[in-house]
């Protein structure tokens, strides 16, 4: 039966056809779950992968080697620019596969291949503190929410039946179906939206392999491709406007192609026959990596830009499969504070909103110690720059009337009474506060755009006072 089997595996890793691939999985499923040639199948499982947007980190892959004259496959990472490999999953499973990152980057979910079948698993970024999620017959290809809260997962309760997307939350609870059971359609390979409110699959029904689309609620079930080819493993780009995929033509010849989420403009970005598959984006949408069949036993990641051109090979260690890339985000975060800047609103942590902030990227533009979201001065900046058509006649009078209570309110901050300074800057609120809530004829300031930003400048002053 080994011997079988690892026949089995050169068949299922140099041959890129999907429908082949599936049909051999499923014929052979339910003695294999049963034997120890479980390893060598799985390598013959195409993925998904998600992007989420940041900088471009490691990129994590399994990679299958012969040891000791046994099939081992294990979970590699390596950079960028193909330095600095590096193994991360050790110990008796019979395969770790199907590496996914976390929106983070400080994790990755895979699935790992012990006991009577694959189950999902998750790490830390360097291998560490693995923690396994489901114990069930068969769950595999684990994608993680953008949000991190949750993962989706391909599963199969028991032999003979469907394989269907499921959804759990990060910790391995609260798992439910996400696809429909029991409608003797097979769907896997789920990749989530960028934005969260969607996900990508492989569905298998009637002989062919299309992409579709689900809403994350289960609703809107939609098919993305519906040509008759083979397409499968389908990934999201980091800004959600496409589907790379790998599209097989039934004989054997595999391509990477695009898509957009609602099925228009198919392009393919390698040549037809190149046995390229499984893409994963970078996190900065310029690059997809893939693995790349070559000649039998001969499978490197190589990586390409988003256009198909300037391919160059990412993996050449000579092991038997180097496959399933995943490229991990790298979370930007300038001031530190634990906020990524794509969600972070004060990103030099100044306690000034960057809508705000005539420099986002620096807590204290006129060097003078006090961060520019407790400096009275950049509100008396703001004043000053507001035309005098835009201020109340007499425009100067009021103008330096405004001026006058921030010098006093400097003078109160420094003095430690913060109290009286508080309610200074509320009086000077009484002065701005109509726009867009009645005609008020006291305010200084009229012009409704001009008294907006300097109203802004003096709330954060006040609320970065109270803290």
């Amino acid at each position: 039966m080994r011997r079988n089997a690892i026949r089995i595996l050169v068949v299922l890793s140099t041959t890129v056809d999907g429908k082949a691939q599936l049909r051999v999985t499923r014929a052979f499923r339910a003695a294999v779950i049963a034997t120890v040639v479980l390893t060598e199948l799985v390598v013959g499982i195409n993925e998904s992968t998600a992007a989420f947007p940041g900088g471009n980190g490691k990129v994590a892959f399994a990679a299958t080697k012969v040891v000791e004259g046994q099939l081992e496959q294990r979970i590699y990472v390596i950079n960028g620019d193909g330095t600095g490999q590096a193994q991360l999953t050790t110990g008796t499973a019979r395969a770790d596969t199907s590496p996914e990152w976390s929106p983070d980057g400080a994790k990755i979910a895979f699935e790992s291949w012990r006991g009577s079948g694959p189950n999902v698993y998750v790490m830390n970024a360097d291998g560490s503190d693995e923690i396994a999620l489901t114990n069930n017959f068969l769950s595999l290809d684990p994608t993680w929410s953008p949000d991190g809260t949750k993962i989706a997962f391909a599963h199969m309760d028991g032999p003979g039946n469907e394989m269907d997307i499921y959804v759990m939350n990060a910790d391995g609870s609260g798992r439910a179906p996400l696809t429909t059971p029991d409608d003797f359609i097979d769907d896997g390979q789920p990749a989530w939206s960028p934005d969260g409110t969607k996900l990508a699959f492989t569905s298998f029904s009637g002989g062919d392999r299309d992409i579709h689309i689900i809403n994350a609620d289960g609703s809107g079930r939609t098919a993305v491709t519906t040509d008759g080819a083979q397409d499968t493993s389908p990934a999201f780009s980091p800004d959600g406007r496409k589907i790379a995929f790998e599209r097989s033509d039934g004989s054997g010849n595999t391509g990477i192609w695009v898509v957009g989420p609602d099925g228009t403009g198919p392009v393919a970005l390698t040549p037809e026959g190149s046995g390229s598959g499984q893409p994963a984006w970078s996190p900065d949408g310029s690059k997809i990596v893939f693995r790349r069949v070559y000649g039998p036993g001969s499978v490197d990641l190589y990586v390409m830009n988003a256009d198909g051109t300037g391919e160059s090979v990412l993996t050449t260690s000579g092991v038997l499969f180097m496959e399933r890339p995943a490229w991990q985000p790298v979370v930007q975060d300038t001031d530190g504070d634990g906020i990524p800047d794509a969600t972070d609103t004060d990103d030099d942590n100044d306690g000034l909103d960057d809508t705000l902030d005539p420099d986002p990227l620096d807590e204290d533009v006129d060097d003078d110690g006090i961060p520019d979201g407790q400096d009275v001065e950049w509100v008396q900046d703001a004043i000053r720059a507001v035309p005098a058509s835009s201020i109340k006649s007499p425009a100067e009078g009021n103008r330096n009337a405004m001026l006058s209570i921030l010098n006093d309110v400097e003078k109160l901050i420094a003095a430690g009474n913060e109290t009286e300074a508080t309610r200074k800057l509320e009086n000077v609120l009484g002065r701005v506060d109509g726009c867009g809530t009645k005609a008020d004829k006291n305010d200084w300031i009229l012009n409704c755009s001009d008294q907006l930003h300097v109203r802004g400048l003096i709330e954060e002053l006040i609320s970065n006072l109270a803290t």
